[in-house]
């Protein structure tokens, strides 16, 4: 999303769009009349304004992957056999068939996105998919860690609002518990 609406270009956006960039950007406030015309000359600026340069920066800003407990949150994958920490950008981004297929022990289970599995998240023994294609099904897929277990949580694509609040306040929990940990290691 950051690289398509920082450089307006074609083929970055057309691809962002077809994987869930326009329900994003008509959660915005995007006209659905501008969203099928991303070759207009003003599309990115509009997006870039509707969706705010805080938000854009926020999200610049984000580091590609996040360890945490026996866990290690990333966008795709990592490669098998390479220590976290020394992880190319491109396999964190967009690592495919080498980190799915593999069941190598990773060090930590690996949390992660860029592979949908509609029927919610995919739990295996080295790692947890939470990629339920939502811009196209409708399902929100999120998981629950603690004290070593996991547990899924999704909505239904007629969700209603009471199982929608009770998975922002499990991800709000989750991204609070981060804050909590970045504080005690940082005494």
């Amino acid at each position: 999303m950051v690289a398509a609406l920082r450089t307006g270009e074609a083929t970055v956006i057309e691809r962002w769009l077809s994987h869930g960039g326009m329900v994003t950007l008509a959660s915005w406030g995007m006209s659905r009349h501008l969203m099928e015309r991303p070759e207009h000359p003003h599309f990115s600026a509009v997006a870039r304004r509707l969706i705010g340069e805080d938000v854009l920066s926020w999200m610049e800003d984000l580091p590609l992957s996040r360890a945490y407990g026996n866990h290690f949150f990333v966008n795709a994958g990592l490669r098998p056999g390479v220590a976290s920490h020394i992880q190319g950008e491109s396999d964190l981004l967009q690592i495919r068939e080498d980190f799915l297929d593999s069941k190598a022990d990773h060090g930590a289970v690996i949390v992660h996105g860029h592979f949908p599995h509609e029927a919610g998240p995919d739990l295996q023994a080295n790692r947890i998919g939470v990629d339920s294609a939502a811009f196209r099904t409708g399902r929100l897929s999120a998981v629950g860690l603690e004290n070593g277990v996991a547990w899924p949580l999704m909505t239904e694509p007629d969700a209603g609002e009471m199982e929608r609040a009770a998975i922002k306040s499990n991800m709000e929990s989750l991204i609070a518990g981060w804050h909590r940990n970045d504080q005690e290691q940082a005494r």
